[in-house]
């Protein structure tokens, strides 16, 4: 069922609560943000938009009273979740949430990122601890991701859901969302992908239980492989350990295509500087391995995307000379 609210009227929210009287998507317009896909390297770091279809472009659901339905809004909702498939001995160092913000003017608030282990009906309990994410890293009219680490990685089995959690409603002035496919565009067949925490503290089904939306949001975990075995699928797309790991003069990326399709990989310092695009055309479905050169590389920690068609996954390795 849907959740149900006692209707309050917008002048009594800053006062009293966030209501309304049912939730459905008729209630709410639909923002889209054209998005070329194509930000220099001092703007975006990993290119985690390229999750979505090539021709696609990224949607907040505006509320037409406050905020948004994936963020800061007046139905009280406090966190969003999207799920990840690993196999393996597997952590989560942090996350690059694509985020929106319209007005901040709580700078020193902090919201969370969050791993959650995966039930029959989606997220379940916390794993490991929250990292905070300032208001202030998040970027005004979603000109770019916002990066964070966990003070310690989360190792995660089977399946997991990457968070981003709000702070409780202190503020009208704070319009926050988490930016998403357009409706439609994820993949089909697993109504669990993703889901939302309503003011009720409980998770709901974005697709079966909220407003029906068949998205994908744009929260994108980290990946470590601590014992160089394992690997991360989403859509199509598995991702392996890069080996070996630490290198020194080359790293070879191993991953997985159930379909043939065109790969980028990009290499990437530790606060998401782009240093080098690889492109593959064509590639046919199986196994791939692509060896990169890092003996211009100093030493230090560095991650790498790969993206194919619908999917985007992220992983580190370490250079050590």
């Amino acid at each position: 069922m849907k959740k149900i609210y006692s209707f309050i009227t917008l002048l009594a929210i800053s006062a009293i609560t966030f209501a309304q009287s049912s939730r459905n998507s008729n209630n709410l317009s639909s923002k889209t943000i054209m998005w070329d896909n194509n930000y220099p390297s001092t703007q975006v770091a990993i290119d985690t938009l390229s999750n979505l279809e090539p021709d696609d472009t990224l949607t907040i659901f505006n509320d037409q009273n406050w905020g948004y339905a994936l963020g800061h809004n007046s139905y009280g909702d406090i966190a969003w979740a999207e799920k990840y498939t690993v196999t393996g001995s597997v952590s989560v160092l942090g996350g690059a949430y694509f985020l929106y913000a319209n007005t901040i003017q709580s700078g020193n608030t902090n919201a969370m990122g969050q791993i959650y282990s995966t039930g029959a009906d989606g997220p379940v309990n916390q794993i490991g601890n929250s990292a905070n994410i300032p208001f202030s890293s998040i970027p005004l009219g979603g000109s770019g991701a916002t990066y964070f680490a966990f003070g310690t990685p989360i190792a995660v089995t089977n399946s997991f859901y990457t968070v981003f959690r709000l702070p409780s409603y202190t503020s009208t002035q704070d319009t926050i969302g988490v930016i998403t496919s357009r409706n439609g565009n994820r993949s089909a067949g697993d109504s669990t992908q993703n889901a939302a925490m309503w003011n009720d503290n409980m998770w709901y089904l974005e697709e079966t239980e909220n407003f029906g939306l068949v998205v994908t949001y744009c929260l994108f975990p980290i990946i470590n492989f601590p014992s160089g075995v394992g690997s991360v699928s989403k859509n199509d797309l598995t991702l392996y350990n890069a080996y070996p790991n630490p290198v020194s003069s080359n790293v070879t990326l191993k991953y997985e295509l159930v379909s043939n399709s065109d790969v980028t990989i990009k290499i990437m310092d530790s606060q998401g500087k782009i240093l080098q695009t690889i492109q593959r055309t064509n590639l046919t479905n199986g196994t791939q391995y692509e060896m990169v050169d890092t003996s211009n590389l100093s030493s230090g920690t560095y991650l790498f995307s790969v993206v194919s068609g619908s999917a985007t996954l992220v992983s580190s390795f370490t250079v050590s000379k």
